[in-house]
């Protein structure tokens, strides 16, 4: 299970997965009622219920044997409701597994689903069951037993068919071996006295209440989504792997004796049906120039969202390409890959291929005989790339998104005698003596400047929704949306709510994404939003939204003082990237009972499209190490903040590790 995750998530070990696997946010608990309520309430209500359960059932459907029922009572203070789940005759086995091992030993649980009901066939008696429900753990004491507690339910980027199961028991099971772990992996850890001097909390603590392991008192709930020390702990960790790794990560002092034809360059850059900037030709100078020096470098490209990244990437791999060179391009998605992929073939003339989860077995022998054949290619993929068989590999460029990077993951350049170089681009907002800093051994290059075809967005704090008439009239050629922070819940807005309102107020059957669902489906709804098949997504936060999408127009945030301000920063630069400009609409829980520190800061986001900037206005409007904070922590880091504690890393790897 562990060594399924570690591929998946291209980790190499349980260090990494701790400060790289992290809940995106928290699906708000439905309504908890009695279990001998349940009857009571309509088909599709999502409701939850806690009470214990014994044993599972599993038999084949009556004429579909293909399907298989597995069935159960849950029950407490003597009274009971039926659960059931309708899965493939195949995939049984793995799922009554998967259940009884996350009802083994004597717990209470919190079981969430949808009622569902039928009547039978002779006495017409409606038979109700919560269907497909999800079961969270709360606890085994007396005080959680008899008292009223919630467990939160994490919501995770899954990857390539990861199931929620698989990666919460690979969270348990390290947190269960967490002192072997520790011993194993020696100074990878953040060291106790650092954490007591930081004054942080202890890390096993930190990562049960972040993964939905603790259960909280149900009045304390909203206070645990405020408070930002358990993700201020894996901040702190990641930080130091960061440093740590960095620290160890010499430069190659191979000298390199490439000249690369700027003329080559230029030809490249008179054909773009736009301009590039200044900070993108002063990247791409300045890369060049490291190759030209020196073999086996390391440089760190970032730059806010829609600086131009990619197009710096496409123009060094061709520069490569021309010398002969292989270059690897990895991102974190399939859907990116592929528009990567377009955007290359588009521009460039050159043997350019795509790799990910999906390409076919015998697509993979074929570009592998052509690499292996040593003629220079660029390769755009997934990790799935980290299995061709380079031969020639002149650099590779890994696509981190908003991960501030693990530092330690080489596997491509690390086959090499001589050393390829290794390019990691970022979104992450900080200043660049900072990261210089921090990335030592590092080359650093900072975009600021924006492409010049590109309209500024037009961000809006609004109560309610704003008149959509306009909008209604684009849709089709222009797309829409909807950002939400709940599958489902009370106070929030839900998958099911937004689709209702959406619906509604733009006239379309709207489209849904969550992490409740396959993610084959989810992956299928994306590429057909991506081409137009449709106009409106609604998706929750933890779907990767790693796509860029030229026809995506209107973004609206539902919640949005439940976001930090890198979030909705993030969650608006999916719009206007190609022709049309773009607008954000964030709309408050409440207007009535909103905070002014919280109105404040949404208005900032409207004022401002500039990452560095907002990130040092939310450090200063929180104030260095403020562990106490009015928006949902989620699971964002501001760099800025750590400045003291940076330097405190560094010096104690100085007099204790070096």
């Amino acid at each position: 299970m562990l060594e399924e995750i570690l591929e998946k998530y291209d980790l190499i070990d349980e260090h990494e997965i701790i400060t790289e696997i992290t809940p995106k946010g928290y699906n708000v608990t439905s309504q908890t009622i009695e279990l001998d309520e349940v009857k009571n309430y309509p088909d599709k209500t999502m409701i939850t219920v806690t009470g214990f359960i014994d044993s599972f059932s599993c038999s084949a459907m009556n004429g579909r044997k293909a399907l298989s029922k597995i069935s159960a009572k849950i029950y407490k203070d003597g009274k009971s409701a039926s659960l059931s789940w309708i899965v493939s005759t195949l995939a049984s086995k793995k799922v009554l597994f998967a259940l009884q091992k996350q009802t083994e030993g004597n717990a209470l649980l919190q079981v969430t689903g949808k009622v569902t009901s039928f009547n039978a066939p002779h006495s017409g008696t409606r038979i109700v069951s919560l269907d497909s429900p999800k079961i969270q753990a709360i606890g085994d004491t007396a005080e959680v037993i008899n008292g009223d507690f919630v467990v939160p339910e994490p919501m995770y980027v899954l990857r390539d068919e990861m199931s929620y199961f698989k990666l919460k028991m690979g969270i348990k099971w390290i947190l269960k071996n967490i002192d072997s772990i520790k011993e194993k992996l020696g100074d990878k850890f953040l060291p106790i006295e650092l954490e007591k001097q930081f004054e942080l909390q202890p890390l096993v603590k930190s990562l049960e209440y972040l993964h939905g392991l603790k259960p909280i008192p149900a009045n304390k709930f909203e206070d645990f989504l405020n408070y930002p020390g358990f993700n201020r702990r894996v901040s702190a960790e990641k930080i130091w792997e960061i440093i740590l790794s960095s620290y160890k990560s010499q430069r190659n002092s191979e000298k390199s004796d490439l000249v690369f034809d700027r003329n080559d360059l230029e030809t490249l850059k008179s054909s773009l049906p736009f301009e590039l900037t200044t900070d993108q030709l002063s990247t791409m100078d300045g890369l060049l120039e490291v190759f030209e020096k020196e073999w086996g470098t390391k440089s760190l490209v970032f730059g806010d969202v829609g600086s131009g990244k990619t197009m710096v990437a496409m123009f060094i791999s061709y520069a490569l390409y021309l010398k002969g060179f292989q270059v690897a391009i990895i991102t974190p998605t399939s859907i990116l890959t592929k528009q990567h992929y377009e955007e290359f073939v588009k521009f460039l003339k050159a043997d350019v291929f795509i790799v990910h989860s999906k390409t076919k077995a015998k697509e993979k022998v074929e570009i592998n005989n052509f690499l292996a054949s040593g003629r220079p290619a660029i390769v755009l993929g997934t990790t799935s790339a980290n299995s061709l068989s380079f031969t020639n590999l002149g650099a590779v460029f890994i696509d981190e998104e908003q991960k501030l990077g693990v530092y330690s993951k080489e596997k491509l350049v690390n086959q090499f005698n001589k050393r390829p170089h290794l390019i990691y681009m970022t979104a992450t907002p900080i200043p660049r003596t900072l990261a210089a800093s921090i990335y030592t051994n590092f080359y650093v290059f900072q975009i600021k400047t924006k492409p010049k075809n590109r309209l500024p967005r037009e961000t809006q704090v609004v109560d309610f929704t704003p008149d959509l008439t306009n909008i209604k009239s684009r849709l089709g050629e222009e797309q829409a949306l909807v950002i939400i922070p709940s599958i489902d819940g009370t106070d929030l807005m839900s998958v099911k709510t937004a689709k209702n309102k959406y619906d509604k107020l733009l006239g379309v059957e709207c489209q849904a994404i969550h992490g409740r669902m396959d993610k084959k489906e989810v992956e299928s709804i994306i590429e057909k939003y991506m081409n137009g098949e449709f106009p409106v997504l609604i998706a929750t936060t933890m779907v990767d939204s790693g796509f860029s999408n030229a026809s995506l127009s209107f973004v609206f945030v539902e919640n949005a003082d439940r976001f930090g301000i890198s979030q909705l920063h993030q969650i608006r630069g999916r719009c206007g990237r190609g022709k049309y400009q773009g607008h954000c609409y964030l709309v408050p829980t409440s207007f009535k009972g909103l905070k002014d520190k919280t109105l404040i800061r949404l208005k900032k986001i409207c004022e401002t499209e500039d990452g560095f900037e907002l990130s040092e206005f939310d450090l200063k409007s929180r104030g260095s190490g403020d562990l106490k904070s009015d928006e949902q922590a989620g699971t964002e880091m501001n760099l800025v903040e750590w400045v003291k504690e940076i330097e405190i890393m560094k010096e104690y790897i100085k007099n204790n590790l070096s």
